[in-house]
């Protein structure tokens, strides 16, 4: 999931390119 995988990721403090 795009919007939410991302979201997630983000809170977590983990910008991986993947969410991107």
């Amino acid at each position: 999931v795009f919007g939410i995988d991302q979201a997630v990721r983000i809170r977590t403090g983990e910008t991986d390119t993947d969410a991107l």
